[in-house]
């Protein structure tokens, strides 16, 4: 079984709270903007069985040069 970085978070864990519309907004300044993702639990790894769409085939992440994030998800 292989392990891949999260689709989701890019490998981070977090996601900004903005990114799940359920998610409670930050009441003050002090609090965090970030919340745990909810594909890899905040490990930022997944196994193989949970990178995979509906139809079976994988999800393939588009990197720009010098950025820190995905471009986007492409089946």
């Amino acid at each position: 079984m292989a392990v891949n970085k999260c689709p989701v978070c890019a490998g981070k864990g977090k996601m900004h709270w903005t990114f799940y519309p359920d998610a409670p907004e930050p009441t003050t300044a002090a609090e965090t903007s970030w919340v745990t993702c909810r594909s890899c639990y905040g490990s930022g790894v997944i196994r193989d069985e949970q990178a995979s769409q509906k139809d079976g085939s994988p999800f393939r992440i588009d990197y720009l040069e010098n950025t820190s994030g995905p471009t986007g998800i492409i089946p």
